[in-house]
């Protein structure tokens, strides 16, 4: 008997060939959430997402490719906490949430001499890596003593996306309206989750 594929192998082969039907290929796509984790009721453990879960995440699929930049950007703020790349311990503390926001300042000014140079693409591509990554890794607003800088970053990057949803879908290199719906969703999330903290 075959085995069943698992959900989140479904749910990628489905994003795949939605992507691909796009133009894109796999390294031009980026989730922007993620699923909340369920657990057994029974032993506690953390459940797999179901289909269902999976299928509530937006997608972005973009011109160019973005999973390389969002891992160099999910690297620089992994490395806070570490001696070294071989480090396998993290030490967070409040301290170091100053090194995260820094790190998205930074990246923040990045976006922001693309859209001075009227990169469009580029500078979404970035944007979105930036998101994610801050997102997927809290600590630099889960416990600061620097609100003030958190909500200065949020209100950066919801004016970045401002400035570039209103450019064309032609401009921002064949978004669409998914891709729109996708980013306001994320961004939503990512604002209401930040408030918890901030």
């Amino acid at each position: 008997m075959a085995s069943q594929a698992a959900p989140s192998e479904v749910w990628w082969q489905e994003v795949a060939a939605a992507a691909a039907a796009a133009g894109r290929g796999k390294e031009h796509i980026l989730p922007l959430g993620t699923c909340r984790t369920e657990y057994d009721e029974e032993d506690g453990e953390p459940l797999p997402p179901s289909l269902e879960a999976l299928r509530k995440i937006p997608v972005l699929f973009r011109p160019c490719p973005v999973e390389q930049l969002f891992q160099e950007v999910a690297d620089e703020l992994g490395m806070v906490g570490r001696d070294d790349e071989d480090d396998p311990f993290r030490m967070l503390n409040t301290a170091r949430s100053y090194e995260g926001q820094d790190i998205l300042g930074g990246q923040l000014g990045e976006v922001e001499r693309l859209l001075r140079k009227k990169a469009w693409p580029e500078a979404l591509t970035r944007l979105a890596a930036v998101m994610v990554a801050a997102r997927r890794d809290p600590f630099w607003f889960r416990d600061t003593d620097a609100p003030e800088e958190v909500v200065g970053i949020m209100s950066k990057m919801q004016g970045q996306w401002r400035r570039l949803l209103k450019r064309s879908d032609e401009e921002l290199g064949g978004v669409g309206e998914q891709g729109r719906q996708a980013v306001q969703s994320a961004l939503k999330a990512f604002q209401e989750e930040v408030q918890q903290f901030c």
